[in-house]
């Protein structure tokens, strides 16, 4: 079914090396929903694969959680008290 809102969409970890893989090598047309996603951005997509795929390969994580917030607020709410998260 078609997903429009990605935040919180877990994906396991060989589907999502699977799909770096395809991006990485610049096959970004093929990627199914990719019209989500606008043409000036869509040139930049192989760069951020290969930044994902090398983070992967350092940290060896199980799965992959998709965030519709940026890292920087993840670093922020993390060093906020259970309270006040």
């Amino acid at each position: 079914y078609p997903l429009s809102v990605m935040h919180h969409y877990e994906i396991g970890i060989d589907s999502a090396a699977n799909f770096l893989k395809q991006v990485a090598k610049g096959e970004i047309e093929k990627v199914r929903g990719i019209e989500g996603v606008s043409k000036n951005r869509r040139s930049l997509l192989p760069y951020g694969a290969i930044v994902l795929q090398e983070i992967m390969a350092a940290m060896q994580p199980s799965k992959i959680i998709v965030s519709a917030l940026g890292v920087r607020e993840g670093f922020l709410y993390s060093l906020l008290d259970a309270a006040e998260q």
